[in-house]
């Protein structure tokens, strides 16, 4: 999601939407996962979305030494894809766009 301002200028990737919400600035705690590790992790996607994509960016990030799993779960990913497209709020801040995505995690 991104303000209405932004997202004209620029389209993101699945891959770099998925890398961007295991960014600290993306969490919504004054945390920083690098120096953790994650229990489990659910990545929602919605929108233009296709399994095959989803499957490489998580496959990228688990050979991110930045983004480590508790050793007794280490798969740790539930990912689900929605095809619809986000709904924009008429004079909302939010901006239309074709894709997004979620994360939901315990660390």
């Amino acid at each position: 999601m991104c303000p209405r301002t932004v997202s004209v200028r620029r389209w993101l990737s699945v891959p770099e939407i998925t890398n961007d919400v295991f960014e600290p600035a993306s969490m919504m705690a004054k945390c920083d996962p690098r120096h953790g590790k994650y229990m489990a992790c659910c990545l929602m996607y919605r929108g233009d979305v296709v399994p095959k994509d989803v499957n490489a960016a998580v496959g990228t990030i688990k050979t991110k030494i930045a983004v480590q799993f508790v050793d007794w779960f280490p798969t740790g990913f539930k990912c689900g894809i929605n095809y619809q497209p986000p709904t924009v709020v008429p004079g909302g801040d939010l901006a239309k766009s074709d894709h997004c995505e979620f994360q939901s995690s315990l660390s």
